[in-house]
């Protein structure tokens, strides 16, 4: 962690003070064990309650006096910090990590999640207790080079991934632009239905300004992600793959594909990555007579850039899924009506910072303060993905069908 940029004035200390009150308690609770080296942060009184649903739970269901002290604890240590005093705890060994995990969520977290804890919070491996993973030796052999299909959020991490190990590459694009899905959905209410600060690269942290972004600051995000790492020189923009196949005799792939002028073009890799994503790729319904329809019609992956002006107009939405979700509410109140064709009923679950800005306090906050940032992360992570397939794996009356 790095302290710069911060001074322990009149002014900084009320600064922290204001994020520390905004900011969430389990989370400032795992921080302070680190940073102190005291444990009784989570024992006794100040174990949180369990986490609901997908509730960031940020006063931990805890007395309000209770979190008053956690929160008072954690701007002294973060002051210190910010002073230069070292956390007490720099690599905590596994079976704490996972203690601290468990008690901040409120269920048992199961062992064989403590390397991608030690992961994620950017903690070396314990030698005795976590095997180590390969690391990179930051060239490739010679000849070895790579082809990735697509620009989105998959592409950029392969080509992050492979300039660090030293394997040139080529993003093939079939848009003049990079983003993927994000450069796509620009309907009114697209937005991510996964907290920001998940759905973003763990080595590329961002001051995002709502906690769940909508599509224009994702595609500025991953617009910053490819300039930051050197990406966008090696975008092919304007590039329609048509096919693929694996030569024997050369080993090596060969792509082939159509120009932005038109022109056919066969490019040979030692490695391929189809990174071309599922979501951005409209499917039409088969309505009888849409043809003769003589208002517009659109699907929400080709929402023209200009918009629709949908004031005083009869809107049929057809389907249920995310994004109808996110289209319903941001357009029924200046509709004339709004019909909602769906098939069958979807699960859904209530977000209760969805729409909400962060506090410009706790926007510096997480990016300067990054033990607590990876804490409240990691926390997001299970909550967002990893609890729900805890859920089903193991449980013991699951027979592993209806996948």
């Amino acid at each position: 962690m790095s302290s710069d940029g911060a001074k322990n004035d009149g002014q900084e200390q009320r600064w922290l003070a204001t994020a520390v009150s905004q900011a969430n308690v389990p989370a400032l609770a795992c921080a302070l064990v680190q940073l102190t080296g005291d444990r009784r942060w989570i024992e006794g009184r100040y174990v949180p309650s369990r986490v609901r649903g997908l509730d960031d739970n940020d006063s931990g269901g805890l007395p309000e006096d209770v979190q008053n002290e956690v929160r008072r604890a954690a701007t002294e240590a973060i002051a210190a910090w910010y002073d230069g005093r070292p956390p007490a705890l720099p690599n905590p060994p596994d079976s704490l990590l996972l203690e601290m995990m468990s008690v901040s969520l409120g269920e048992q977290v199961p062992p064989s999640y403590a390397p991608m804890i030690r992961r994620d919070l950017e903690l070396p491996p314990v030698p005795a207790a976590t095997p180590t993973e390969p690391v990179p030796s930051g060239s490739a052999p010679p000849g070895v080079c790579a082809l990735i299909i697509g620009a989105g959020i998959s592409g950029l991490c392969a080509a992050v991934e492979l300039a660090k190990a030293g394997v040139p590459y080529v993003i093939l694009e079939r848009r003049h632009e990079l983003g993927g899905v994000w450069f796509d959905n620009r309907y009114p209410g697209a937005a991510c239905d996964v907290p920001s600060h998940l759905y973003s690269f763990s080595f590329a942290p961002f001051d995002w300004s709502r906690f769940f972004a909508g599509s224009r600051e994702i595609h500025s995000y991953l617009n910053r992600v490819a300039d930051d790492f050197g990406i966008r020189d090696h975008i092919r923009f304007g590039m329609q793959v048509t096919g693929a196949r694996y030569n024997e005799t050369l080993n090596q792939w060969e792509v082939d594909l159509v120009t932005a002028s038109g022109d056919p073009e066969t490019l040979r890799a030692s490695l391929l990555f189809s990174c071309v994503g599922a979501f951005n790729k409209p499917r039409v319904p088969k309505v009888p007579g849409l043809e003769r329809f003589l208002g517009p019609s659109v699907h929400t992956a080709r929402y023209p850039d200009a918009g629709l002006d949908l004031a005083g107009r009869h809107v049929v939405l057809v389907g249920n899924g995310a994004s109808a979700m996110q289209v319903a509410p941001a357009i029924a109140h200046g509709v004339a009506s709004l019909t909602i064709v769906q098939r069958s009923p979807q699960w859904v679950a209530p977000f209760p910072k969805f729409g909400r800005s962060i506090p410009e306090a706790l926007r510096r906050f997480l990016l300067e303060v990054p033990l607590y940032r990876l804490w409240y992360r990691l926390r997001l992570s299970w909550a967002f993905n990893d609890k729900l397939y805890e859920a089903l794996t193991l449980d013991p009356s699951w027979n592993g069908e209806g996948r």
